[in-house]
């Protein structure tokens, strides 16, 4: 494994294309959340919300962890299984899931995520790009919005998911990697990943032949792991360690 700021500069020369994680990466999920879950708490004793919809959230939370591993191809794209899975489980429409997801997953988070974006996130962006690296984002969920609420709009060149590239999983089982690359038309080794969870986001990308760079925040021991990927603790880091 290799720590901080070393990689093989040959390999960092022939990167063209930085590749985003959003939550925890581009923004301080663990403040985030907790601020969520003070809202479910307060909306549901002032009735905003019911107990059956915090258990369809719960429920779509516990099926993209099992999809994780990877989903059997039919003719119903990735969101369609999440989405009927859980319509099954819970004994409930699937457009009443779209609706509870797409509010509280989606609309209320994206009132609040300006306030917890990385400090220099945005100029370290900017300054990337300055540089003419690509970037992209790939999340399990669509991104678009969530980009935008940051502020983002204009900085990425793609912004996918895999939901919406019809993936066969989730990370780190998905071949979203993969089509990022393909979409710049460019090899998966002139490519970097940079997330906050060694198994979603490291471990998927090295897999499917891309580098890899773990941003951790709170300083957190890393286990010994049989990967090899670069680790930063603060996101304009990336402006040092890349050239």
């Amino acid at each position: 494994m290799i720590f901080g700021e070393k990689m093989d500069n040959k390999k960092l020369s022939k990167i063209k294309c930085l590749c985003f994680d959003i939550d925890g990466t581009l923004y301080d999920l663990r403040v985030m959340r907790k601020t969520m879950f003070k809202k479910l708490i307060l909306s549901l004793f002032s009735k905003n919300i019911t107990f059956k919809e915090i258990c369809i959230l719960n429920c779509y939370r516990k099926t993209l962890e099992a999809f994780r591993n990877g989903v059997e191809i039919t003719n119903k794209s990735l969101s369609q299984l999440h989405t009927s899975s859980v319509s099954e489980k819970m004994h409930c429409t699937s457009e009443m899931i779209n609706q509870v997801v797409g509010k509280w997953m989606t609309d209320v988070p994206c009132d609040k995520i300006h306030n917890y974006v990385w400090p220099d996130m945005k100029n370290t962006l900017v300054k990337l790009k300055d540089k003419g690296y690509h970037l992209a984002v790939l999340s399990d969920y669509p991104a678009k919005e969530k980009v935008n609420a940051m502020g983002l709009d204009g900085i990425f060149e793609a912004i996918l998911s895999c939901q919406d590239l019809d993936s066969n999983g989730y990370k780190p089982n998905t071949n979203g990697f993969r089509k990022i690359a393909k979409h710049f038309d460019l090899n998966p080794c002139e490519c970097i990943y940079i997330g906050d969870s060694y198994e979603r986001d490291i471990r998927g990308a090295i897999e499917n032949q891309m580098h890899a760079i773990l941003l951790n925040p709170y300083i957190e021991t890393i286990k010994e792991q049989p990967h090899e990927f670069m680790i930063i603790n603060k996101f304009s880091d990336l402006l040092r360690v890349l050239p």
